[in-house]
């Protein structure tokens, strides 16, 4: 299979009922371009969250697998690379951008755009039991007969219907978790700074301050929470987004190094080859060799 990337722009969704709300979009699987649910792997610049009522197979998101079944919710978030392996899958796809659902400066409203945030980077599905896939449901099919209107204001429909998702899935994730309410709001700032970061900022330092912390207080926090310290969840991100370049591009390695910002590509190769265990073209030829 040719695994080399599409980019998917917003813009592609601005047709048929509903092309006027710009920033938001819900679409049911089979109204989507072919290309957005294709085995061609592909990635955007905005969100997504995908509800499937009907199919088998699997969702590949960033090298992970993830079994395709009824009530399986995938949470994507922007650069993160994604395909299908399915003959069958039926639903709605809400796609959008960041500023969809950042409209106040409410604390409540700002904590609840971290929540998604924190979703979309820790974990890309959610499988719902059938008393939440009714709901869940409901919501969207409510979403979707706005969106497929000419009523006026509806763009202020949307994004209060989208927080009540983001709080829906929040809660369904918060019942595993039990992190400090104080803590996750540090977790979830300094991975939203990694997101936006990651390429151009390597030093600890520079998160450390745009958050008001010290790094020694930023270390023991992050680590407190997740195990790992800040600097090898930001050399995670900055590994993974290698690893999708050079499986999903045909960029050289000079090439993806300097998209990085790497010094030279020689300190990226081993950057590289100490994060993954493989060298950059091992992991490029052992990728498509088990693909084929």
């Amino acid at each position: 299979m040719d695994n080399k990337q599409i980019e998917i722009p917003l813009q592609l969704y601005n047709n048929g009922p509903g092309q006027k709300t710009g920033n938001f979009h819900i679409k049911k699987l089979d109204e989507l371009p072919l290309m957005a649910y294709h085995p061609k792997a592909h990635r955007h610049d905005f969100f997504e969250i995908i509800y499937v009522t009907e199919g088998e197979g699997t969702h590949v998101i960033d090298f992970k697998s993830w079994n395709i079944e009824q009530g399986s919710v995938f949470l994507i978030h922007p650069g993160q690379v994604h395909y299908w392996q399915t003959k069958f899958v039926s639903g709605y796809a809400l796609i959008f951008q960041e500023e969809s659902f950042i409209s106040s400066s409410n604390s409540t409203a700002h904590n609840q755009s971290l929540d998604l945030l924190f979703l979309l980077g820790q974990q890309n599905a959610i499988y719902l039991d059938t008393q939440a896939q009714l709901a869940f449901e409901k919501q969207l099919v409510t979403i979707k007969k706005e969106y497929d209107s000419e009523n006026e204001y509806r763009n202020i429909l949307f994004q209060a219907y989208l927080n009540i998702l983001i709080v829906f899935l929040s809660r369904i994730k918060e019942k595993k978790s039990l992190i400090n309410p104080e803590k996750k709001d540090i977790l979830l700032k300094f991975k939203k700074l990694v997101i936006e970061n990651y390429k151009t900022e390597k030093a600890v330092s520079f998160f450390a301050d745009n958050m008001g912390m010290s790094v020694n207080n930023l270390i023991k926090t992050i680590k407190s929470i997740t195990g790992f310290s800040p600097g090898q969840i930001l050399r995670h991100e900055l590994s993974m987004e290698a690893r999708r370049l050079l499986v999903h591009t045909d960029l050289t390695t000079a090439e993806i190094a300097y998209e990085l910002h790497f010094e030279d590509p020689s300190y990226f190769s081993r950057f590289f080859k100490r994060e993954t265990g493989h060298s950059p073209s091992q992991f490029r030829k052992n990728f498509f060799f088990t693909r084929s």
